[in-house]
Order: structure tokens, then sequence, then C-alpha cells
């Protein structure tokens, strides 16, 4: 359990940092964020086709973590216009 912790923590920290500087508006962080998520989704996706035969259950679970993730990242990307009063 302690070694589990000892590589959560950092993750998390990590995982933490990219969202605070995100918010900051570092470009440099969406695009670290993009690539640890295309990482993640290449080394999810043959777990994820082995337990839809195994364990249904787990593979929806896992889609439910992956989707809004994704989600996420397309919002993240996308060009954001403020609405001027002229718009209505």
């Amino acid at each position: 359990m302690i070694i589990g912790v000892g590589i959560a923590l950092p993750i998390i920290a990590i995982i933490a940092l990219l969202i605070y500087m995100i918010g900051k508006g570092k470009n440099w962080a969406k695009l670290t964020y993009l690539v640890l998520f295309i990482v993640g989704l290449s080394l999810n996706i043959p777990a994820l086709v082995i337990s839809i035969f195994t364990n249904p259950l787990f593979t929806v679970l896992r889609l439910g973590d992956m989707i809004p993730a994704g989600i996420g990242l397309i919002l993240l990307f996308r060009h954001y216009q403020p609405k001027t009063s002229d718009d209505f």
C-alpha cells in the first residue's frame, strides 16, 4: 500500500499542477495534458478490448472515465469567443 501511495501522490501532484497551469492560460500545460491523454489512451485500448470479454462492467466503468476526459480535452482546445452585447 505504501508503494501505491508513493506512486499515486506524485502523479496526482503533476496532474494538479497541469490543471492549475491550464487555468492560468499556459499553452505548454495544454499540450502536455494532451500528450499524457494520448499515451494513456493508447495504453488503455488493449486492456479495454480484453475487458469487454472478461468483465463488461469494468469496460463500462473504464469508458465512463475515458469519455468525459476526452470531452474535456476537446473543450480545452476549442476557441472561445465571449458574447458581446451586440449578440442579444
